[in-house]
């Protein structure tokens, strides 16, 4: 039986409102109580975490290579319930590696020889981070084998703040121990990370990418440095920071653009050590062939897991000109990937070249093919002074 209350409402109604409320105070006591009780994650533990992953990663490689040695009758002995939990531990923690790594690995893909230690799970995830006026720096990853170092940090600037431009205009790195400076080589840099966590830097459709944060990743040549019996290498980096933002560019001819620069004061500066991946395979008996009356050599191949680096020299034509040559090096998979830098040096009278090729080719046991097309000799004019001779000087080989 309903009874009515004054003011129209009747008890029936007014119970479960009332029940209602109660139930909504309750959850949301629970919720902030849930909310109190949560740990705080301590400094550092996402890097932590990041490196022990990666640790999951090179250990479930470990292990196929160790199942793939097992012969297969013992195989057959082996518990299936035991392998298969090994496995499907193991990859689990490579796919919380990738998700934490996507900006990276899509950065890798356009490197060949980053892409081949990156899926060994070779480098090293970092994680420290300063700040200053407003603007962090986080050394994200380092790689480091006997013919080049690679790291890689982002750059986040203010809140809120569209940047047309967030870079480095200083990024020097040397041994601690020595003092000696690594060379820089090249890099990558203003590749940029847009709101929803994409990489955007290389995408052909973002004429003027704009963001807060970009990816910066740099390589440094460690040919000629001396490491002696070095696994482990004590690294000093420091980095300058700019950044020009987009109302900035909107409001200056580009021409002024060192005038458009913004950006902390001083240097964020980073010491950190990483191992050093000392396997290197090594072609060095000489080789000669003749064209044109000019004989060149093939010095010294020199394959590391992330670069592999090819040296000729020859008595230039001319020595009034700087000369260069053009090569193709290919193997029985076809042309070998990231050529394109090349360092030239004198030795006595010979002028040299030492190519690099950003590729994996650590692995790669077969024949090697490299051919020069074309030595080119640049004048006191530049590129519009040149002699050029063509020809076909050819190289055969197997890099043990």
């Amino acid at each position: 039986m309903r009874h009515n209350l004054p003011g129209g409402k009747s008890e029936m109604n007014e119970q479960p409102n009332h029940d209602s409320e109660q139930k909504m105070q309750t959850m949301t006591d629970f919720e902030t109580k849930l909310r109190a009780s949560a740990p705080e994650p301590r400094e550092g533990f996402e890097a932590e975490l990041a490196q022990h992953l990666r640790q999951e990663f090179v250990q479930r490689r470990q292990a196929r290579q160790v199942l793939r040695a097992i012969p297969s009758r013992r195989y057959g002995r082996l518990s299936a319930r035991v392998a298969v939990a090994l496995i499907a531990v193991l990859t689990i923690g490579i796919g919380v590696v990738i998700a934490m790594n996507t900006i990276f690995q899509q950065f890798v893909d356009y490197d060949a020889g980053l892409k081949a230690i990156y899926e060994q799970g070779l480098g090293h995830e970092i994680g420290i981070s300063q700040t200053h006026d407003g603007y962090t720096v986080t050394l994200e990853w380092a790689y480091a084998d006997g013919n080049r170092l690679t790291l890689a940090y982002v750059i986040q600037g203010h809140s809120e703040v569209q940047y047309t431009n967030l870079s480095s205009d200083r990024y020097t790195l040397v041994l601690r121990d020595t003092g000696a400076e690594i060379p820089f080589m090249q890099g990558m840099t203003g590749a940029w990370i847009d709101n929803s966590g994409e990489f955007v830097g290389l995408n052909p459709d973002h004429e003027i990418p704009t963001g807060d944060r970009s990816l910066l990743v740099l390589t440094y040549d460690l040919s000629g440095i001396e490491t002696g019996d070095r696994t482990t290498l004590d690294l000093h980096l420091e980095v300058g920071v700019y950044g020009i933002t987009l109302q900035r560019r909107t409001q200056m001819p580009i021409e002024q653009f060192n005038e458009m620069k913004e950006g902390p004061e001083g240097f964020f500066a980073f010491d950190f050590s990483i191992d050093l991946t000392t396997e290197r395979r090594v072609f060095d008996t000489q080789l000669a062939a003749t064209d044109q009356d000019i004989t060149l050599r093939l010095r010294e191949v020199n394959i590391a897991p992330s670069q592999t680096r090819v040296v000729i020299c020859f008595a230039p034509p001319d020595p009034a000109r700087q000369w260069t040559a053009i090569p193709s090096l290919t193997t029985t998979q076809g042309e070998v990937s990231g050529g394109g830098g090349v360092r030239p040096f004198m030795d006595g009278d010979e002028t040299c070249q030492d190519y690099t090729y950003f590729a994996g080719m650590f692995d790669y046991t077969g024949e090697w093919r490299l051919e020069i097309s074309e030595l080119v000799g640049f004048g006191s004019g530049g590129g519009s002074d040149q002699q050029r001779i063509p020809g076909s000087w050819v190289f055969e080989f197997v890099v043990p």
